[in-house]
């Protein structure tokens, strides 16, 4: 049983990685409902079915499973954290910004970056605030 959704994943997570990226920064997140978690094997079955597939393709991966009780749901993820060589690192960084973009786009009240740019972790973003002029 555990075969069938590895091999159902692989493609999943070939087409994650970024246009450009040769198969690097690819990541996937899947929210279920706990009756499709179970009908297909259980959350532990299916979180080593990811893993095996980001295996597979050569990923170096994180992942994790968490049960969220309140909405009857179950997040699983897959991530490719492989150092990314300097001709795709670019590519990879503009997709994350971009998905950082789109993101801060559907928050209320949240202002997003003039430009998709990655903001190192620890460092603060630096945002002009709308009321303010030019900086």
């Amino acid at each position: 049983m555990a075969q069938l959704p590895t091999e159902v994943l692989v493609p999943l997570l070939e087409r994650s990685s970024p246009d450009g990226a040769h198969g690097y920064g690819g990541r996937l997140q899947l929210v279920l409902g706990n009756l499709e978690v179970d009908r297909l094997g259980g959350a532990d079955l299916l979180q080593r079915a990811l893993s095996a597939a980001a295996r597979r393709l050569g990923w170096q991966e994180h992942g994790y499973c968490e049960d969220v009780p309140e909405a009857d749901e179950v997040l699983l993820s897959v991530e490719d954290v492989r150092e990314v060589p300097p001709p795709y690192g670019e590519v990879v960084e503009r997709a994350r910004a971009a998905e950082l973009h789109a993101v801060a786009n559907l928050l209320p009240g949240v202002q997003p970056p003039v430009s998709p740019r990655l903001t190192l972790i620890g460092t603060r973003p630096v945002c002009r605030p709308a009321s303010s002029g030019p900086l």
